[in-house]
């Protein structure tokens, strides 16, 4: 499946900065805390958050690729895949119990695996201003899945977007990357019925 827009016009738009809401990062910061060591704090102040500071109202994309490097790096063992991944896994868990967070898990719960993944744009839009995707269902619990932009890390989006499915209530969800192109990937995901 090739991207629906490989001709580079996604984001947010011309002129516009690719920006990370301050709610999609203390999802990130929550995932962190409990794991926290003071050479994790120094990287990320170093990077532009200071966790002994409010949070930004936004940061940019920039900024959130080196926060989720460097949270994977600090705070998970394993290979840098399997950081990435259970650190995508750990960062939804918290975001989910942000206020914003909660009404996206609800409204995941309520439309099921197929529909989340068709409004997966919108869904990633209440964290950034700069994700698109595009879905094909290649069976009746199958789909291809592609995302604009994966950070350089697309074992973090893999464990992300399990973690996201899994509050659809969905049994078995699986994801496996396919390709990666440029900024974004494409991913193969199934659920049992």
């Amino acid at each position: 499946m090739s991207s629906p827009r490989d001709d580079g016009k996604f984001g947010p738009g011309p002129g516009k900065e690719a920006l990370v809401w301050g709610h999609t990062v203390q999802g990130l910061v929550r995932a962190g805390l409990p794991r926290s060591t003071p050479r994790w704090r120094e990287r990320l102040r170093a990077c532009g958050l200071d966790l002994d500071a409010p949070l930004a109202e936004t940061y940019t994309r920039d900024q959130w690729r080196e926060f989720i490097s460097i949270s994977a790096e600090e705070l998970f063992e394993g290979t840098r895949d399997e950081r990435l991944y259970r650190f995508g896994e750990a960062f939804i868990d918290e975001y989910a119990k942000t206020f914003i967070g909660l009404a996206a898990s609800a409204l995941l719960r309520a439309v099921g695996p197929k529909r989340a993944l068709e409004k997966m744009t919108k869904t990633l839009r209440s964290a950034n201003n700069y994700s698109e995707t595009s879905t094909t269902f290649t069976g009746p619990r199958r789909a291809e899945f592609w995302l604009s932009e994966v950070l350089d890390a697309p074992e973090f989006i893999r464990g992300s977007m399990v973690a996201i499915l899994k509050r659809t209530r969905a049994p078995g969800i699986r994801m496996r990357t396919l390709d990666t192109k440029g900024t974004g990937a494409t991913f193969e995901v199934e659920w049992d019925p």
